[in-house]
């Protein structure tokens, strides 16, 4: 997906900062622009494409028993 394309549920879905899309992007536009730049590649702009994954949790952690 593209940075833009990023929703306000997955934004909230990370659990990051505030939890809200704008918190989202300007975070993630600091961090995409600060990599990029390291590793001298392209310069980021909003329309680059971005990996967004989502996990289902299957097993719990368990607590012990007392």
């Amino acid at each position: 997906m593209s940075f833009t394309e990023a929703t306000a549920e997955f934004a909230y879905s990370e659990g990051e900062d505030d939890r809200t899309l704008d918190s989202w992007r300007r975070e993630h536009r600091k961090y995409y622009t600060r990599v990029l730049a390291a590793r001298g590649g392209e310069k980021f702009n909003e329309a680059s494409l971005v990996v967004a994954e989502s996990f289902d949790l299957l097993h719990p952690k368990s607590t012990p028993k007392v």
